[in-house]
């Protein structure tokens, strides 16, 4: 089970300079590790675990500020996900 615990925006500057809001949210998992697909999927980042596997497969994802091409990557606590304008922490309970 995935569940939100804290939401709020930050403003970061990119590497082209520019100034974007990106939201941030604390997510708790009851156990892991979690796939990066599935946590992407339930979170509502994307519309399907196959879009999940694309946006990964074509480098569109950060964990821990790297770009991770592993659809399958075990998340754990601590690990942060960032993706189209929104970070998620994973913390547990």
């Amino acid at each position: 089970m995935i569940r939100v615990v804290v939401a709020a925006v930050k403003n970061i500057k990119s590497v082209a300079g520019n100034w974007a809001e990106v939201k941030v949210r604390k997510v708790e998992i009851n156990k892991e590790p979690v796939e990066l697909y599935k946590i992407l999927k339930f979170e509502g980042m994307v519309g399907s675990g196959g879009v999940a596997k694309g946006v990964i497969d074509q480098g569109l994802v950060l964990v821990n500020g790297a770009v991770e091409t592993r659809k399958r990557k075990k998340i754990v606590a601590g690990d942060v996900i960032k993706f189209n304008n929104e970070e998620i922490q994973i913390c547990l309970p």
